[in-house]
């Protein structure tokens, strides 16, 4: 995928090369929207500069890397929530704490759908 740019920036959205992917998961742009963006030409310096970043090896492999990793930024913010609602320094019964857990459960779910 990382690697379909260098054929999206050139205004070309569906081609052969690739293992994967083959065209842009978009939807078709109309001409209007086409004409309003700017796109680089295939060949030209620009076009290769991009290209030599894109196919760099050693940026390849980091990104491999990166795509694997696992942040654990919004596991800290939903307990960070539910620690509001039942501190640590307080002793509550099973149910409350069940309840607790499921009310912020929702209240997550409700602020991943806005």
């Amino acid at each position: 995928m990382w690697t379909s740019v260098v054929h999206h920036v050139c205004d070309i959205h569906t081609w052969n090369s690739g293992n994967l992917f083959h065209s842009c998961k978009h939807e078709n742009l109309s001409q209007e929207a086409r004409n309003q963006k700017m796109w680089l030409k295939p060949g030209s310096k620009a076009h290769e500069a991009l290209k030599n970043v894109v196919f760099n090896k050693t940026l390849r492999r980091d990104l491999k890397q990166v795509t694997k990793a696992c942040h654990t930024g919004h596991l800290e913010v939903f307990h960070s929530a539910l620690l509001k609602y039942c501190p640590k320094r307080l002793h509550f019964n099973y149910p409350t704490n069940a309840g607790a857990g499921a009310r912020e459960v929702v209240n997550d779910e409700l602020k991943k759908s806005l």
